[in-house]
């Protein structure tokens, strides 16, 4: 960028507009603060003139929502600008990190807005003794999740299961963990089901909940193939682990040995297995929420 001082040198017809400009640049009281600040001689100011030109004009552009601030500094002795990163690039960078932590599959987007504190905890601790047990473990496990154990999470329809689980999830993305919340009967009812990469994906996350599980049309493929295969990964790898359900434990595993190719207890059993080695039972007790 050619030197405002040098044009006025070079172009005297531009002389009068040029000293117009020179003088609005020097009575802007931030560039005025600068200069004294930095003690800046005459001969300074005219070689900064193009930089506090360019300042000016960012300065007038910059809103709450710019995602860079311009900032006067000097820089081996000379004026520059330099941009800095606004809180709001910041916070929409810490979005953007946790929506990719928080993977959502067959559930609704806005489960990925659920908090923890103040949408669960603030709002329902010492209201709903039915939901105690739950939320107590649910903490322990945020307070310290490299030490704890999943849940698997049953109880009636509509009374919050899922929803506790995506506020936990948002919490532990939040403080750096890479989560899957996975629909189990949408997962498995996917054209692509049971591929290679897509199982490797779900096995290996950092922390996975498979909600639902009872509620698919079970088969004998897909619990030995492929959830079988994912648990036992997941313990091996002593990975975090929930499940939300409408069955007991109990439930679950006469429900698993059925398939249209008969009744299989031990296949059930070894998924059960592996699925008391990750979780402890919790029962979610309360009203239908969804028909509020």
């Amino acid at each position: 960028m050619e030197l405002i001082s040098k044009s006025l040198e070079q172009r005297p017809e531009r002389t009068a507009s040029l000293s117009s400009l020179r003088s609005k640049i020097l009575m802007n009281s931030e560039i005025a603060e600068f200069i004294l600040k930095n003690k800046l001689t005459e001969q300074q100011i005219s070689k900064a003139l193009s930089k506090f030109s360019e300042y000016l004009t960012e300065r007038e552009k910059f809103n709450a929502e710019s995602p860079y601030k311009p900032i006067l500094e000097i820089n081996d002795g000379y004026v520059d600008v330099s941009y800095q990163e606004t809180d709001y690039l910041v916070k929409n960078r810490a979005q953007l990190d946790l929506a990719k932590r928080f993977t959502l599959l067959g559930l609704s987007p806005s489960f990925k807005k659920v908090s923890w504190q103040h949408d669960i905890y603030d709002q329902i601790t010492n209201r709903d003794k039915g939901r105690m047990p739950a939320i107590r473990a649910i903490q322990a496990i945020i307070n310290e999740p490299s030490s704890s154990k999943g849940i698997y999470l049953y109880g009636d329809f509509g009374v919050g299961k899922s929803y506790l689980l995506a506020g936990m999830i948002n919490s532990l993305a939040g403080a750096g963990l890479t989560c899957q919340m996975i629909h189990y009967p949408t997962f498995i009812s996917q054209p692509n089901f049971g591929a290679s990469g897509q199982v490797d994906d779900v096995k290996k996350s950092e922390v996975l909940v498979l909600d639902d599980i009872g509620g698919e049309v079970n088969s004998a493929w897909a619990r030995d193939n492929v959830l079988q295969v994912i648990l036992q990964y997941r313990m091996d790898n002593n990975l975090l682990t929930f499940f939300t359900s409408n069955y007991s434990m109990k439930d679950l595993e006469t429900r698993l040995a059925q398939t249209r190719d008969g009744v299989d207890t031990w296949a059930a059993k070894r998924v059960m297995e592996r699925i008391k080695y990750l979780t402890m039972e919790i029962h979610l007790e309360g009203k239908n929420r969804r028909h509020d």
